[in-house]
């Protein structure tokens, strides 16, 4: 972790509290009480990937286990935001997602999130929170 900032502020008589994290791998927060795994993580995506291959570093879930992740993708000079649920099955994949149409489609196969791209020449860096319980 390069950055890590917790704060606790009092503003205009509400308190809030702020986490920024500034990290060059990925980060969990887990919570023993409730089960929940949350990952912060950067990856990137090969360009001109026609077979569906492993997300780089993501943790395979386990039997019964579903995931909700947050994602923003950047290639070349578009950029498309979005949500992924994977159910507890880990056999269905629903995805939302806005901006530009990036040419990366993702799947998911015994746990494990999957990816293709179409051929731009640029890599896909990809920025995710990944829910996971």
């Amino acid at each position: 972790v390069n950055n890590v900032a917790l704060q606790s502020d009092d503003v205009g008589g509400t308190a809030r509290n702020l986490i920024h994290i500034d990290a060059s791998d990925a980060v969990e927060i887990s919570d023993a009480n409730v089960g929940q795994i949350i990952r912060l993580q950067k990856e990137t995506l090969a360009d001109n990937t026609s077979s569906a291959t492993d997300v780089p570093d993501f943790a395979v879930l386990g039997t019964d286990e579903s995931a909700f992740i947050f994602y923003s993708i950047d290639r070349g000079n578009d950029n498309q935001m979005g949500q992924l649920w994977i159910d507890e099955d880990n056999s269905n994949i629903i995805e939302e997602c806005a901006g530009d149409d990036v040419g990366v489609t993702f799947s998911v196969a015994t746990g494990q999130l999957k990816y293709t791209t179409t051929n731009t020449g640029n890599a896909a860096t990809i920025k995710m929170t990944v829910i996971r319980g």
